[in-house]
């Protein structure tokens, strides 16, 4: 990704790394498959080591 692109990236949104028992309460994209993913999914990925 060009450092231009990521740094307006960062600017306009709150990219970060969950810590390990944090969880998302709340989440939405406009994409429901991704919304999906990211609420109810995601945290297997974590548990089974795939995200980290």
């Amino acid at each position: 990704m060009e450092q231009q692109n990521r740094d307006y990236l960062m600017s306009v949104y709150n990219i970060r790394r969950l810590k390990k028992r944090e969880s998302i309460e709340s989440f939405d994209c406009g994409d429901a498959d991704l919304n999906d993913f990211i609420l109810k999914e995601s945290p297997f990925y974590r548990q089974a080591l795939l995200a980290e």
